[in-house]
């Protein structure tokens, strides 16, 4: 939905792709809340969950500032499509790595209901 937005053709449609962005978004933080209690032991779930927070929120003050350079010297069509590919490459790169099922303590922590 990032690389979308920069197609915007008016200010309607703008508004409906960062709602699609928003609803897509929402779910996320949940959503990693039941993998984190399903995946692992309960000694690492507060910290591997804060950790995530964290950096959540200072890639989020780093990419305020990337923006902020990019936009001196490009459009904001280009720079939306420049995150959306950044976004893409991770994706793909994700879906390509081992599931994690090989790892023996990604393995013993599974619950046996998903193994």
């Amino acid at each position: 939905m990032t690389a979308l937005t920069g197609t915007a053709l008016g200010f309607l449609s703008l508004v409906v792709f960062r709602f699609l962005f928003g609803m897509g978004e929402a779910g996320l933080f949940p959503a990693m809340a039941r993998v984190y209690g399903r995946w692992l032991p309960p000694e690492e779930r507060g910290r591997s969950f804060g950790l995530t927070i964290a950096v959540g929120a200072v890639a989020g003050a780093v990419t305020l500032k990337l923006v902020a350079v990019l936009l001196a010297v490009l459009s904001w069509r280009v720079v939306f499509a420049m995150f959306g590919a950044v976004g893409l490459v991770v994706g793909w790169s994700r879906s390509c790595a081992s599931s994690g099922m090989n790892q023996r303590h990604i393995r013993a922590s599974t619950p046996r209901s998903s193994r």
